[in-house]
């Protein structure tokens, strides 16, 4: 399905999605991530089921995303390695719009409560569709908090 993708690799498009949850990925830092399902281009076809974008400062400013709301918004089609192969994703998001236009919580503007807060929705979305309450995050992944 990512073949429509990889024929605009390096574009601009315009894409509507549907927001998915919230993660949070680790490598050297903790990099918070979105996930959009049922990606669209302008003609309306699906151009990927899903993609993983980054939580970008364009986010914050939007504030807390509700499972099932449409997201329309700008970004460039980036190639990328995925195990031993090569994937397509979307990156540099601008322009975002959110509809339906929901009651939203900021979020937090200090690292560890954000981590906090992504975690809270993340381990509400586990335990919704599995009915078992577990922590999701273990003390490993949990930043360390800034000194004072």
């Amino acid at each position: 399905m990512r073949k429509q993708l990889a024929k605009q690799a390096g574009s601009l498009a315009s894409f509507t999605a549907t927001f998915g949850r919230y993660g949070v990925t680790k490598t050297n830092f903790y990099k918070y991530t979105l996930l959009l399902k049922a990606v669209r281009n302008d003609s309306g076809e699906i151009v990927a089921d899903h993609v993983w974008v980054r939580l970008t400062d364009l986010f914050l400013k939007v504030g807390e995303l509700f499972p099932g709301e449409t997201i329309s918004f700008r970004g460039r089609i980036k190639e990328y390695r995925k195990g031993s192969g090569r994937d397509f994703g979307i990156d540099e998001i601008r322009e975002i719009e959110v509809e339906p236009q929901n009651l939203r919580r900021d979020y937090p503007d200090e690292e560890y409560e954000r981590f906090l807060f992504v975690k809270e929705l993340s381990e509400q979305f586990y335990t919704k569709q599995t009915g078992i309450e577990r922590a999701f995050f273990q003390e490993r992944h949990i930043p360390r908090r800034a000194p004072l």
